[in-house]
C-alpha cells in the first residue's frame, strides 16, 4: 500500500523484530530501507527505533497488518493541514470484512465491571464520528504525527511490550494539553490479530497485554485503581493455567514486578512536570471522552 500512494513518501523504514521468513526480500523489492534488529524487542522500541533514525520532519507509524488505498497518506496530511496544533492524527480501521474495528475512543461507565484496563469503565474503541474529532485514544496501526513534537512529548514508552503503548502515549498527550485527533474521511482496513495467530504470536500478545496493562495502571491510574488492576492479574493466574498462559502472564507478573520502582518514578516525575495528578487526569479523561449511553 506505501508504495502505491499518490503523495510518496520520503522514506519508507521497516523495523524488523526477527522475522524468520521472506520478509526482507519483499522490503528491498519495494525500494524500502530494511533495519532487523534479530529478535523480538516489542513493538513500542521497533517503532521507537525508527522514529530516531528516521530523517522526515513527519512520521506515519504503520503495522504489518493494514492496508489502505492510495489517497492514505495525502489525507493525512490535508488532515494534519486542518488539526495544526493536534499531536497526532489517526484513522477510521476497518476489517477486511469490512466491519468498523477502531474509531473515536471514550469512557462508558460501568461500575461493577472491575476487569480490565480501568475498573468501573469500559474502553469504547468503535465509536463512529461523522466528522474530524478529538479521541481518548489513537491507535499506533497508524499514527501520524510531526517527529519534533512526538519526540518532546516523550515518544514511545519502551517498556510497553506489545499493547497499550499507544494509549499510554495518548494519555501523556492530553495530560500536555495536545490533542489526538481522528478523521473519519482517513480510513484503512487492519487485519486485527494477524500476528497473534499464531502460538509464539499468542503468547507474545498475552504477555504484551499482561505487562502493558499492569505498567499502564501503574504509571497512570489512581492507586485504588491501579490496585485493582494488579489485584486482577494475580486472581487470574488459576484460569490462566487452565488456559495454557500461565508462563507469559507470570513473566508479565515477574517483569512488572521488577519495573515498578521505576514506574512510580517516571509517574512521579511526568506529572509533576504535567502540573496535574493521576486522579485529576483521570477524571479529566473520563469525562472529555464519556461515551453516549447505549441503547
Amino acid at each position: 500500500s506505501i508504495a502505491s500512494q499518490t503523495l510518496s513518501p520520503v522514506e519508507t523504514l521497516v523495523i524488523d523484530n526477527g522475522s524468520n521468513d521472506s520478509s526482507e526480500l519483499v522490503v528491498r523489492r519495494h525500494s524500502a530501507q530494511w533495519h532487523p534488529v534479530g529478535r523480538n524487542i516489542g513493538l513500542a522500541p521497533a517503532m521507537q527505533l525508527g522514529a530516531t533514525r528516521a530523517r522526515g520532519e513527519t512520521l506515519l507509524f504503520l503495522n504489518n497488518d493494514v492496508v489502505f488505498g492510495p489517497s492514505f497518506l495525502e489525507d493525512l496530511v490535508a488532515a494534519r493541514l486542518r488539526f495544526p496544533t493536534a499531536l497526532a492524527i489517526d484513522a477510521v480501521q476497518r476489517d477486511l470484512e469490512g466491519k468498523l474495528v477502531h474509531g473515536v475512543v471514550g469512557f462508558r461507565r460501568t461500575p461493577f465491571r472491575l476487569r480490565g484496563d480501568f475498573p468501573g469503565w469500559f474502553l469504547e474503541v468503535a465509536l463512529p464520528a461523522e466528522d474530524a474529532s478529538p479521541t481518548a485514544l489513537a491507535s499506533a496501526a497508524n499514527l501520524f504525527v510531526e517527529r519534533e513534537d512526538f519526540l518532546a512529548a516523550g515518544g514511545w514508552d519502551t517498556g510497553f511490550f506489545l499493547g497499550h503503548e499507544d494509549l499510554d502515549l495518548c494519555w501523556r498527550a492530553w495530560a500536555l494539553g495536545r490533542e489526538m485527533i481522528l478523521d473519519p474521511a482517513v480510513e484503512c482496513r487492519h487485519d486485527v490479530g494477524a500476528t497473534s495467530r499464531t502460538r509464539l504470536g499468542r503468547q507474545a500478545r498475552i504477555y504484551g497485554t499482561t505487562s502493558g496493562r499492569l505498567r499502564f495502571a501503574a504509571k497512570h491510574l489512581p492507586f485504588e485503581h491501579a490496585l485493582t488492576v494488579v489485584a486482577f492479574a494475580l486472581v487470574g493466574i488459576p484460569f490462566a493455567a487452565a488456559r495454557g498462559e500461565l508462563r507469559p502472564r507470570l513473566r508479565a507478573l515477574i517483569q512488572f514486578t521488577q519495573s515498578l520502582p521505576a514506574i512510580l518514578q517516571a509517574r512521579r516525575a511526568f506529572y509533576r512536570g504535567a502540573g496535574t495528578t493521576p486522579r485529576r487526569h483521570f477524571k479529566f479523561m473520563t469525562s472529555k471522552f464519556a461515551a453516549p449511553r447505549a441503547r
